[in-house]
């Protein structure tokens, strides 16, 4: 397969760094010592302001309360923060971003204000939660959530982004001559707009069924849980052949010769409005992509699935961006279509109709990168300027106009600088 490779080795330049380009910096270490302005995060959030910017080093914070904009930026999974960290209440002119944290849970609640999430990991842990409620503008990059128990990501009433993130529900409990749990959903949605973009969602085990209980032929095993399971929104799902929304595979007690169903559905939709990408594989863990044995989507009531015949595109990032290096992207799109390459100095979000995506950057700039090859798949190069410090941040957005002249965008995709 050809993928066609562009560089703009100039392009982050220009109107794209005009106004304030630094806010204050400070250091967040738990040891103290020399240059550290807080040992924790909540009194970092108290004694700074509006869009500064707060690194974190390596060692374990106390949760925070965050109702304004701030830029936390930590070290991965060494910079721990507690259980029961928030934010809320975050008012429309305020930007939080929150990067590079190991965090147990997260709750956003009524935040009109974007919030996006990038490189959260949190892993095999009770409990393990992202909970997103009444928000306007949320949008998580590169997150990892894996939970022992429970859906990792759970939102209702939000418009939400989840763009290359990696989420495995919990395994069900096991059980001895009763029914055993089903597996948990990778993510579970209620009443919001949300884009899957290039997918790794994987539902968690149904819980086994003891072998004194084998006669009944997996009855009481626990079915593996959904990839997604979706009510009452209006749902995108896009990106490539390397993307999935699995089903979770059925507890032992299901292995059974007279049983071909042996995984959860890769999403399960009621009352939903759902338009995907059939690239992207969204099916059952053990048998694949195939629609043999276990339906790809369980329609649980009303609903209307639609898979447009022209690709929708979507847009991922490789790795994180650094001040003066080169950073790749890449562009998923349907062959053939013109390619329109926006970036900006902030998130947007400007209503279109309700079954395309929105704009969702400013547009300090506009590249027209001519036609998507015959792969449907485009890598881009940028250079980030030298001149910005960590936690300074790009948007970026593809649009594309289909042979058939149809508009579509992709999902975006917050450049933080590390």
């Amino acid at each position: 397969m050809r993928i066609a490779s562009f560089t703009l080795p100039v392009l982050l330049t220009g109107s794209l760094l005009t106004g304030p380009l630094f806010a204050g910096t400070y250091i967040v270490d738990d040891n103290g010592g020399p240059g550290v302005d807080f040992t924790d995060i909540p009194e970092a959030i108290q004694g700074t302001s509006k869009g500064d910017v707060l690194l974190i080093a390596p060692g374990h914070y106390s949760a925070f309360n965050l109702k304004k904009g701030r830029v936390l930026v930590g070290s991965g999974t060494s910079s721990h923060v507690a259980s029961g960290a928030r934010i809320q209440q975050v008012p429309f002119n305020h930007r939080v971003v929150v990067a590079d944290l190991f965090i147990r849970d997260l709750t956003l609640a009524h935040c009109d204000g974007p919030v996006i999430l990038d490189g959260i990991e949190a892993k095999i842990l009770p409990g393990i939660r992202i909970s997103v409620d009444d928000c306007i503008d949320v949008r998580m990059r590169a997150c990892t959530l894996t939970s022992s128990t429970g859906a990792p990501l759970q939102a209702s009433s939000s418009r939400i982004e989840v763009a290359d993130c990696t989420l495995h529900g919990g395994n069900g409990d096991t059980s001895g001559c009763g029914p055993a749990e089903w597996g948990f959903p990778a993510a579970q949605i209620s009443g919001c707009r949300i884009h899957f973009a290039a997918p790794d969602s994987l539902g968690g085990k149904g819980g086994d069924q003891y072998a004194i209980c084998s006669s009944l032929c997996g009855d009481l095993a626990g079915e593996g849980g959904p990839g997604a399971y979706v009510e009452g929104s209006t749902v995108f799902v896009t990106g490539g052949t390397s993307h999935a929304l699995l089903g979770g595979l059925n507890g032992l007690g299901e292995l059974c010769p007279c049983d071909p169903v042996y995984a959860g559905h890769g999403i399960i939709v009621a009352h939903c409005d759902l338009r995907y990408d059939p690239a992207v594989c969204v099916g059952a863990t053990a048998i694949g992509c195939s629609s043999d044995g276990k339906s790809v989507f369980q329609a649980a009531s009303n609903h209307s699935l639609f898979a447009p015949p022209e690709k929708e595109p979507s847009l991922t990032g490789n790795g994180v961006p650094h001040p003066g290096a080169l950073y790749r992207v890449t562009i998923y799109g349907e062959p053939g279509a013109s390619v329109r390459f926006y970036l900006g100095r902030f998130p947007d979000l400007a209503p279109v109709a309700s079954d395309r995506i929105e704009h969702m950057t400013s547009e300090e700039r506009v590249v027209d990168l001519g036609a998507m090859p015959a792969s449907g798949v485009r890598t881009l190069t940028l250079q980030m300027p030298a001149n910005v410090a960590p936690g300074f941040a790009f948007y970026a957005q593809v649009e594309v106009v289909n042979p058939g002249g149809v508009v579509q965008r992709s999902n975006s995709l917050p450049m933080i600088m590390r």
